[in-house]
């Protein structure tokens, strides 16, 4: 039996692009066959305060955990390019076996950008944004297709193409977007190697 993840933000007791992550949610469950949930039959505690949390949902036929912590954004400064063309994560699995393999080859970086057949992907744990006179382009291909991409392309403020490795010097930065990450409060990441 598959078990996957929903990560989802909670800022001032409310979920954060609820629609978007029921969408992720059914279609994982489809394609996977498994038993479907709402998101509105998940209760947020009246303990919370009006910080931002992570709601963590761990389900497979059934959710098998829910928890909330206070969330704090990583510090990520340096970027280490890593390959694998054959690497999948089209589902937001619990096992995310080969991909913490790849982050373990990041050596003095904070986190791993992962190129599939000269194309840029992702990191290990969020979709990135290269930034180019003040517009935002994201990798066309991507491992995951997170609910933030998804909402940010849907609303026309990120761009998606192709970006070879041999695209980067083209781009300022680039910053790093997830459920929990908005653009604004992504670090602004120049060093990439």
């Amino acid at each position: 039996m598959y078990q996957l993840l929903e990560t989802i933000r909670i800022e001032n007791k409310t979920i954060i692009n609820q629609q978007y992550h029921q969408n992720r949610i059914d279609d994982s469950t489809s394609i996977l066959q498994l038993n479907r949930f709402d998101l509105n039959e998940i209760e947020i505690p009246n303990n919370l305060t009006n910080a931002i949390y992570k709601l963590r949902i761990i389900y497979s036929n059934n959710i098998e955990l829910i928890e909330y912590e206070k969330y704090k954004i990583k510090n990520i400064n340096k970027l280490k390019i890593i390959t694998d063309n054959e690497i999948e994560y089209k589902h937001k699995f619990i096992d995310r076996t080969r991909i913490n393999q790849l982050f373990e080859k990041r050596k003095e970086c904070d986190d791993i950008i992962i190129l599939k057949h000269n194309k840029i992907t992702d990191t290990s744990f969020s979709n990135l944004i290269f930034v180019r006179n003040g517009e935002y382009f994201t990798p066309k291909y991507t491992l995951l297709n997170g609910t933030k991409r998804k909402y940010l392309i849907d609303n026309k403020i990120i761009n998606p193409i192709d970006i070879y490795l041999g695209d980067l010097d083209k781009y300022e930065y680039c910053k790093i977007i997830n459920a929990m990450i908005n653009i604004e409060e992504s670090p602004l990441i120049k060093n990439i190697y």
